[in-house]
């Protein structure tokens, strides 16, 4: 799947997913539980609609984020109802299309 990427494991419903960095999400079975624990959170939501070019992107669950000025330029052009994985509320993935990590902040 490649090198030193990042990878993040998540819970999709009952399954597991794991988004593998410059790839996408697959789905995957835990056969093992992480021994050392839980280092980050995941929440997968719907992004819901996309504000100022890109700056503010609000979910289905009514939070909403802003951007970090240097990712505007992906951002701005999802779609909504796309699968996003927020983690630790600071970043975000775009389950669908995106290669990278973007970094977000919490507004609401």
């Amino acid at each position: 799947m490649g090198f030193r990427k990042i990878a993040i494991l998540y819970k999709n419903g009952r399954n597991r997913n794991i988004w593998i960095e410059g790839k996408r999400a697959y789905k995957c079975n835990l056969l093992k539980f992480p021994e050392y624990g839980i280092k980050s959170y995941g929440e997968k939501l719907f992004l819901q609609e996309v504000k100022g070019d890109g700056k503010i992107l609000v979910m289905n669950n009514g939070s909403i984020y802003e951007v970090n000025d240097i990712y505007t330029i992906n951002t701005s052009l999802w779609l909504g109802m796309t699968e996003v994985l927020i983690i630790d509320d600071y970043e975000l993935v775009n389950l669908e299309e995106g290669e990278e990590i973007i970094e977000v902040t919490r507004i609401k």
